[in-house]
């Protein structure tokens, strides 16, 4: 795990490191500052800019960055974090092990729900519930640095897609299709995730009781 978390951090870090773009220059500060980022660019070779893709709840891209008709983030080369060592402790003090209690919660969720769909009864529900509260925190907690592939490979939106299309939920409830952790990858991002989940779990205004479930309904979660 601690090898495949590295590899995602290091992605990240990288940018934060050597990838910058050129932003006011002790040179000449009123032509870089008002330049656009092609320009600044072409006037100083050592300025690049950075597009920052994703951000915002469910993978939702933010108002700043590539696409959004503002100039990116720029920075010139002496203004560029050189202590790489905090950086360093960063990933491996802070970045990783929040994303291996990541982990280690969705996991705990996950069995918590399939002792639920196995045995349904109060105990099972509230102890899936309390897990889904635990592993939410956690990923809460984790979207503070959410960089990499959390935003490129779309699994910020897989996980945490909002505002939740109920509507949509419902129509894999009701359409009949087999439920399978392939054929749920398979959904839209609206479909499932920890909103999906939460839906499916605690009900619209969390009043939802033990006779509530209905077979697909766990179907759906074990899935």
């Amino acid at each position: 795990m601690s090898r495949y978390l590295k590899l995602w951090t290091g992605i990240g870090l990288y940018v934060l490191v050597s990838g910058a773009a050129c932003g006011e220059s002790q040179k000449d500060p009123p032509a870089l500052s008002q330049a656009s980022p092609q320009q600044a660019a072409q006037m100083n070779p050592e300025c690049r800019p950075i597009p920052v893709d994703g951000g915002g709840e469910g993978g939702e891209g933010g108002e700043e960055g590539a696409g959004s008709g503002r100039p990116a983030v720029v920075l010139s080369p002496e203004q560029r974090f050189q202590d790489r060592q905090i950086l360093i402790d960063f990933a491996d003090q802070v970045v990783i092990p929040a994303y291996e209690q990541l982990a280690a919660d969705t996991q705990a969720l996950s069995q918590a729900i399939q002792a639920f769909v196995q045995d349904p009864n109060s105990q099972t529900l509230q102890a899936a519930r309390q897990a889904w509260s635990v592993a939410r925190l956690t990923w809460e907690e984790s979207e503070a640095f959410a960089f990499g592939p959390a935003a490129s490979l779309g699994l910020d939106a897989d996980l945490d897609e909002w505002p939740l299309n109920e509507v949509e939920v419902l129509e894999v409830l009701n359409s009949g299709d087999p439920l399978t952790p392939e054929t749920v990858a398979e959904l839209e991002s609206g479909q499932k995730g920890f909103h999906a989940v939460a839906f499916l779990l605690f009900g619209v205004d969390n009043n939802k009781s033990l006779q509530d479930f209905t077979e697909r309904d766990r179907e759906y979660l074990a899935a």
